[in-house]
């Protein structure tokens, strides 16, 4: 890899992280939140909207870095962030369509915490998956590195990339859930 491109690469990491950092901390808490049904809203839309930005965001340097770079394995970076990012960013939008739709104000006590909880589970769910996703990228580098496939080195780099975003995604999300659920059982 060219040294330009290691630059490169290591500036568009910094500022993923940099934006991951920035997003996660608008997740609501517990203690912020007054009525637990719009709790649960703000929660949902925000946790959607931090991963549509992480797509948006994946979306731009993937394309930018597809079309610009010179070394074969950080093109293959960039086409594997934008085949992941196409994917988180369905999810996302489906998530915020699907929270805008629901008429929170009618839902039962019960109704919520089931609610909760399955969102909770999904996110853990979500986290084991995502290990699942970052040991598979490390496996797909080294097996590309082995064949000097660098295309699909970066691949297996974007990967653990998206793996990694997405098991501090969910980690964080499922906390911050839980902690909707145990003010609720404590209110």
């Amino acid at each position: 890899m060219a040294p330009d491109d290691v630059r490169l690469w290591h500036g568009w990491t910094m500022t993923r992280i940099a934006l991951l950092l920035a997003a996660l901390s608008c997740l609501p808490t517990a203690s912020a939140q007054s009525e637990e049904a719009l709790a649960q809203q703000r929660f949902e839309q925000t946790a959607m909207g931090v991963l549509g930005g992480w797509s948006v965001a994946n979306l731009a340097l993937g394309g930018f870095t597809w079309a610009s770079a010179e070394a074969p394995r950080l093109r293959g970076v960039g086409q594997g962030n934008l085949m992941w990012n196409t994917v988180n960013g369905g999810i996302a939008t489906a998530g915020l369509i699907g929270a805008s739709r629901l008429d929170w104000q009618t839902l039962s006590a019960d109704e919520l915490t089931r609610r909760q909880k399955r969102m909770r589970t999904a996110f853990l769910v979500n986290g084991g998956i995502d290990l699942l996703y970052i040991g598979a990228g490390i496996g797909l580098s080294e097996w590309a590195r082995s064949r000097d496939d660098f295309t699909r080195q970066g691949w297996g780099q974007a990967l653990v990339t998206q793996g990694a975003f997405l098991l501090v995604f969910d980690g964080v999300a499922a906390w911050a859930q839980h902690r909707l659920i145990r003010k609720r059982r404590r209110g």
